[in-house]
C-alpha cells in the first residue's frame, strides 16, 4: 500500500465535490458524475488510510451515504475538510521546515 497523501486526499474530495454539483445542476446531462464522484471519494478514502484512519473512516461513512442515497445523497464536505485541513496544515508546516 503506498503512503498516504493528504494533498491528493483533498484534491479527490474537491473533485467529488465538483462532480456532485455538476449532477446536481443538470441530473440527466451529468447521471455519470454522481458514480465518478464515488470513485473519487474511493480515492481520497485509500489516500488517506494508512496515516489518517479517521479521516479514511469518515470519508467512507461518506461514501456509503452516497451510495445508498441514490439519487438524492449527500455529503457533508464542509465536515469532512474540517478533518483534512488541520492534517494539511500539519504536513505543509513540516514540509516548509524541511526545506
Amino acid at each position: 500500500m503506498r503512503e498516504s497523501c493528504i494533498f491528493c486526499t483533498i484534491k479527490h474530495l474537491m473533485t467529488a465535490m465538483v462532480l456532485l454539483r455538476e449532477y446536481r445542476s443538470d441530473p440527466n446531462e451529468y447521471k455519470l458524475h454522481y458514480f465518478y464522484a464515488m470513485g473519487e471519494l474511493v480515492e481520497a478514502g485509500t489516500e488517506s488510510e494508512v496515516l489518517w484512519p479517521v479521516l479514511s473512516t469518515a470519508i467512507r461513512d461518506a461514501r456509503l451515504e452516497l451510495e445508498t442515497g441514490y439519487p438524492d445523497g449527500v455529503v457533508d464536505f464542509d465536515g469532512l475538510l474540517e478533518l483534512a485541513v488541520p492534517i494539511w496544515d500539519k504536513v505543509s508546516n513540516e514540509e516548509s521546515n524541511i526545506i
